[in-house]
């Protein structure tokens, strides 16, 4: 049986590290949802980063659908992971909020990370990346983003053609 690992975050810094390494990989131009049940996450979903804010709605909508689907789900933490500046998805992380307060489910916080800075959205300033919390368990998250070990391995021309002939 495999044994769980339980991580606790208290912050905005360490709930980042702690969506981080319930991913197992330090996502880059994303967004990540982790429902909650009551005060406790056992997971994260990942999606790609809009780069349109007319599609913010829609985007947001899809992914209300998809925590509300979680058993028991009463509220989640989002963090969005940008190449670019906080503010360029500020939009975003006011469009979550207002569909959390409509569907009902609170929301722990929505943060960011960007190449030179961490926070929480329409809370505080902008910190200075490097006074991110360590992340926790650093043995649970492999090098790499969402991307890596995503490409198929070369395959031999001769062992593909042997493989289309075989009966």
């Amino acid at each position: 049986m495999t044994e769980k690992k339980v991580l606790k975050a208290e912050g905005v810094g360490e709930l980042i590290g702690a969506v981080t390494t319930l991913l197992g990989y330090m996502p880059t131009q994303s967004l990540v949802i982790a429902p909650f049940v009551g005060a406790r996450s056992e997971g994260a979903m990942r999606i790609d980063l809009p780069t349109d804010a007319e599609v913010y709605p829609a985007v947001v909508a899809e992914v209300m659908g998809l925590t509300c689907r979680v058993e028991g789900v009463t509220g989640f933490a989002a963090v969005i992971y940008t190449d670019g500046t906080e503010s360029e998805h500020e939009g975003l992380a006011a469009t979550l909020l207002s569909a959390a307060s409509f569907v009902g489910l609170h929301v722990a916080t929505t943060a960011f990370l960007t190449p030179t800075s961490w926070g929480e959205y329409f809370e505080g300033e902008a910190r200075p990346l490097d006074t991110l919390p360590a992340l926790p368990g650093p043995d649970l998250t492999r090098d790499g983003d969402q991307t890596s070990s995503a490409s198929l391995p070369v395959i031999d021309d001769a062992l593909r053609v042997r493989i289309l002939n075989a009966p």
